[in-house]
């Protein structure tokens, strides 16, 4: 039990030198696994976990699908643009058809195993595309393709993985109906379940107010509902547990706030002890038996093809289609996927899949770390942060009067919980947006439609913080800015990282004399903290200050003072 404890402290510390580093963790939990396997330090071993080790498996694949249910229709599954459906069926289908053949016959496995490594090669998920799409702006169209491709294709992929498994679980009844039948009653009982998780969070919700409650029944819920439909149905739980996350999160309840904190923080937990857990088992041994055919296959669906599907179903440039093409790279649920393959059977294809998807992963995350940014470049897809939109959380008369200065350079839209404020706009003042702070989607469907920054100048500090949480998923934590309080006296301060992208981007200077033309008074002070790369500093919502050369940790700046 201790080597599992140490799995799970390596993998919550290769999540946080990931956010550090700004660079997805999955090598760093790759590397560790490695290093507490067969292939380092011997610490895991299948034997070690003979007994846990299914129930981990199993737990942990239940907590990830139920997210991945949930993210659908919280990313807004009803509304991707006209182009992505055909683009996508069509490059699905070749990758899918080609990596069949591949797996067939330079792997040499049968075509129940080569059918289910096909469908793995097809998912990559929002856990890897997004922080891509957070670290670089690319155009619009290779941008929106990337981002559904990955979350339709999770789901799906997800759920013909499940019905794969069934004919490799139950071999002697794949000639026969009945094989379907636990297909079925998953699906069925899936649909059910989410109708009656959502029905018992709303009864929870009117007698305790607490989100403990909501967080522990909806975790107890998915994990009894995995288990038990594996023990009667074996094989039906992940598409089970799938379709009760997506009618969850359909119903749009009071209580689905609640339900994204505890997917954003048991999943992330579990996403990285179930990377490091699993890579551990992974032995060298046996890759090094199957390694030629393996990298051959790799790297064939990685640079041909994948490309190669892209060149023809995707309808688009020719640059944006090598892009396309060139990223998709492979994360925990395919993983995942397979190590629960190797709870319901035992071979050696079985075997051969786990090293393949093991070392498709490393070899997709080592590409797309090093070759996006070059690849965007050379491809001409990347833009400018300074050409992308600005959320302004929170109305007040500051806060307008600054989104219609900066409307002048780029397209601004405003946020408010108050309901009463965004009518009273929406009808008078004609804003382009006002909508919930706290609704996830909405930052969703703000980045899509090009709106990369934020800030948030509301006169409450936790939903400054609540805000700033949620948006940070969604948009580089580098380029959301917040007001907080800084003392005792109510000093309200901007808080922004160090080597961000500042605002003088959107030539600060003539918005600062448009401002003092109108009711602002410019003075220069002295920075109170000239280390600290301080972009802008509110008092009471009525002063603003602007570091200018924060390039240079210039030891002044400039303060705004509303004549009021």
């Amino acid at each position: 039990m201790e080597s599992l404890i140490l799995v799970l402290v390596l993998g919550i510390l290769g999540y946080l030198l990931g956010e550090f580093f700004k660079k997805p963790p999955l090598l760093l939990y790759l590397g560790f696994g490695l290093l507490l396997g067969p292939a380092g330090f011997h610490l895991i071993s299948p034997l070690h976990l003979k007994e846990v080790l299914p129930f981990l498996l199993e737990g942990g694949l239940a907590i990830i699908l139920f997210e991945g249910g949930l993210s659908l229709v919280s990313y807004g599954l009803s509304s991707p643009p006209s182009f992505f459906i055909p683009n996508f069926l069509f490059t699905s289908l070749i990758t899918f058809f080609l990596s069949g053949l591949s797996a067939k016959f330079l792997l040499h496995l049968s075509w129940p195993f080569a059918t289910f490594l096909a469908i793995l090669t097809l998912i990559t998920g929002p856990t890897v595309i997004n922080p891509l799409l957070k670290t670089y702006p690319l155009k619009r169209d290779v941008e929106l393709f990337l981002h559904w491709e990955s979350i339709w294709i999770d789901i799906i992929g997800i759920l013909l993985a499940s019905v794969s498994l069934q004919f490799i679980g139950n071999q002697q009844l794949s000639q026969n109906f009945y094989n379907l039948l636990p297909i079925t009653l998953g699906t069925f009982l899936g649909i059910g379940s989410g109708y009656l998780l959502h029905f018992i969070l709303q009864l929870l919700l009117k007698h305790f107010k607490k989100d403990n409650v909501v967080l522990l029944t909806s975790l107890g819920f998915i994990l009894g509902l995995f288990f038990l439909t594996e023990h009667f149905m074996p094989q039906s739980g992940p598409l089970c547990i799938a379709l009760t996350g997506f009618i969850l999160a359909k119903q749009k309840g009071p209580y689905l706030l609640q339900v994204h904190r505890f997917k954003d923080l048991i999943s992330t937990l579990t996403i990285s002890f179930l990377f490091v857990l699993i890579s551990s088992l992974v032995d060298f041994k046996h890759i090094l038996e199957n390694f030629a055919p393996i990298l051959i296959f790799s790297l064939s669906v990685i640079f041909l093809i994948r490309p190669l599907a892209t060149l023809l179903g995707f309808k688009g440039k020719l640059k944006e289609k090598i892009f396309i093409g060139l990223i998709a790279p492979k994360g925990i649920v395919c993983l995942t996927m397979v190590s629960y393959l190797g709870l319901i059977v035992q071979n050696k294809e079985q075997e051969i899949i786990l090293q393949t998807i093991f070392i498709l992963i490393v070899l997709t995350s080592l590409w797309v770390s090093m070759g996006t940014k070059f690849l965007a470049q050379k491809c001409n897809i990347l833009i400018n942060y300074e050409s992308t939109g600005v959320i302004i959380a929170g109305i007040n008369p500051f806060s307008l009067k600054l989104g219609d200065l900066l409307s002048s350079y780029v397209p601004v839209a405003f946020l408010d919980s108050n309901p009463n404020i965004c009518s009273y706009l929406e009808k008078n003042i004609q804003i382009p947006t006002c909508s919930y702070l706290l609704d996830a989607s909405v930052y969703e469907d703000a980045l899509l439609e090009g709106y990369r920054r934020i800030i948030i100048v509301t006169t409450d500090e936790a939903i400054n913080e609540l805000t700033a949480q949620i948006a940070s998923k969604f948009f580089s934590p580098q380029l959301v800015y917040k007001i907080q309080n800084a003392n005792s006296n109510q000093e309200q301060t901007f808080s922004v990282p160090a080597n961000t992208f500042p605002l003088s981007t959107l030539e600060l200077k003539k918005i600062i004399e448009q401002m003092g033309n109108e009711e602002i008074v410019l003075t220069i002070e002295n920075s109170p903290s000239p280390q600290s790369k301080v972009l802008a500093k509110i008092i009471n919502s009525r002063q603003i200050c602007f570091d200018l050369d924060s390039k240079h940790q210039a030891e002044k700046y400039i303060v705004l003072k509303s004549k009021n």
